[in-house]
């Protein structure tokens, strides 16, 4: 199984959280952390792809920052500020009428309140067996069943704020438009009101220190192939990922659990499942992502239209009708030499000749694919669609990545590996009884 770095980390706060138990992890990595992984760049450590949003609609992420004193860092340079929307040919200004739309940072509010009924009506200890039954908890459904584009409609959101924000963000976000239902939305929305963070040292530090208090036995480059119903519990075989996940790989082994968290998209796995009875399981489109950091002097004005003389915005978003090669570059950091890091997001491999044309004077730079990196957000048309928690009759086999169709965030992964967890603990106390 590889693992995205959202059912990852929950896997980790499921770890961390069953302290009694006996936790083994399978990674087929050769680091923990999924898509939290961060790089050096010339000489700066820049983040892969996510970063923290810390406030309160992320309350499960602010308590395990203060729990394993996580420092965060967020001294990321900016460089001229702007935010500039680009099509490809011409470009446009973002809206700075978001405090002016009062609809819109009333939705926001209503948001807010329905999030923190959930928490509240889930408490400690109510955990779902389906994500339906998730977001029914504080009214959260009329959210997730509702698409962007819909909820515009109904509320009368201005065009022009669509178009010139929420669109270009989104597609930073989530590599969609408002098909997206208006929870994820919304997610995207709150992103843009809330500071980011870094973890000091490296996101992924967060996973490792998880798994590290939780004492769980963690195996890298080791790719699970087959997990089978043996008695009351699970046979789960594993070969090296060098391997390439072959059945026959004479260094194959098999051991025995009482339990199995499956920590990856089940469509994407290439699992054998043996003696266990699979509830049905929708397929779902994934995007994919290559990040590309860059280091050099400048973004080359010219390349985007303008005159040599001229700068560039320090943020290019995109239009969903846009004919550009990516989705958005950012301005990260500092580096050596008077050099500036950007990011950039996209679903083209960028080339060398073409990142010489997009820079002024290239010094070096990182590509890094994800190949599953946001499933297709948009609405189901009812809660009974969502991929299932729960693979099995006895309920010992539990899937995370079916919360990524609700929105795929940090936070939203925490409550995943914190539910499964639950799910196991009340299955525990109910044999000991």
């Amino acid at each position: 199984m590889e693992a995205t770095y959202s059912s990852l980390l929950a896997t980790a706060v499921e770890s961390h959280l069953m302290v009694e138990s006996s936790i083994t992890v399978f990674e087929r990595n050769d680091y923990i952390g999924g898509r939290l992984k961060h790089i050096v760049l010339d000489g700066v450590t820049v983040e892969g792809t996510s970063l923290f949003f810390l406030s309160v609609v992320n309350a499960y992420m602010v308590e395990l920052a203060q729990e394993l004193n996580i420092q965060f860092d967020n001294t990321s340079y900016s460089g001229n500020g702007r935010v500039e929307v680009w099509d490809g040919q011409r470009w446009y200004a973002t809206s700075s009428n978001w405090i002016g739309e009062a609809e819109l940072l009333g939705l926001m509010e209503w948001l807010r309140a329905n999030l923190w009924l959930n928490y509240l009506e889930r408490g400690s200890g109510n955990a779902f067996r389906s994500i339906g039954e998730f977001t029914r908890y504080g009214g959260l459904e009329q959210w997730a069943l509702l698409s962007c584009n819909e909820l515009v409609k109904k509320y009368g959101i201005d065009q022009d704020l669509v178009w010139r924000n929420w669109i270009p963000i989104s597609r930073v976000i989530y590599d969609q438009d408002l098909k997206i239902n208006s929870f994820a939305g919304m997610v995207v929305l709150l992103s843009a009101f809330t500071t980011s963070y870094t973890v000091e040292g490296g996101n992924s530090l967060l996973v490792e220190k998880l798994l590290a208090k939780s004492g769980a036995d963690v195996h890298l480059n080791t790719q699970v192939t087959r997990i089978a119903r043996v008695g009351n519990g699970y046979s789960v075989t594993t070969v090296p990922a060098s391997d390439g996940g072959a059945s026959a790989s004479p260094k194959e082994q098999e051991q025995l659990f009482d339990s199995v968290v499956l920590a990856a998209p089940i469509e994407f796995s290439s699992l054998q499942f043996v003696n266990i009875t699979l509830p049905p399981i929708t397929p779902r489109t994934y995007s994919h992502w290559f990040v590309t950091h860059v280091a050099a002097k400048t973004i080359n004005p010219t390349y985007f239209n303008l005159p040599p003389s001229s700068e560039a915005p320090s943020y290019v978003l995109t239009s969903d009708n846009s004919t550009a090669p990516f989705n958005s570059i950012q301005t990260e950091a500092l580096g050596a030499d008077g050099n500036v890091i950007f990011k950039i997001f996209g679903n083209v491999n960028l080339t060398s000749s073409t990142l010489e044309r997009m820079f002024v004077k290239l010094a070096t730079y990182h590509v890094q694919h994800w190949p599953y990196t946001f499933p297709d957000l948009s609405p189901v048309k009812d809660s009974s669609q969502y991929q299932p928690v729960v693979l099995d009759e006895s309920g010992s086999l539990l899937y995370l990545s079916s919360m990524e169709s609700v929105a795929t965030a940090m936070e939203a992964s925490v409550i995943a590996g914190r539910n499964a967890a639950l799910l196991l603990a009340q299955q525990n106390n109910e044999h000991a009884t």
